[in-house]
């Protein structure tokens, strides 16, 4: 039995852009871009004092 190499191209990851078209009809066209490498994400614990001057911002939704 033949093994077979299956070889795997990274994709791309893609994000879409919202730019003005000047259009009334259709204001806004979405424009993809390719985008960086993901960065890590930093999963300190979580202080409640945390303050503006520690760097923390505290987001809503």
């Amino acid at each position: 039995m033949q093994n077979k190499l299956i070889l795997i191209r990274n994709t791309v990851r893609l994000t879409c852009v919202w730019v003005p078209t000047g259009d009334s009809n259709r204001p806004l066209a979405c424009v993809w871009v390719r985008t960086k490498a993901p960065q890590p994400v930093n999963h300190a614990p979580y202080k409640d004092e945390a303050g503006p001057e520690s760097g923390m911002v505290h987001l809503c939704a």
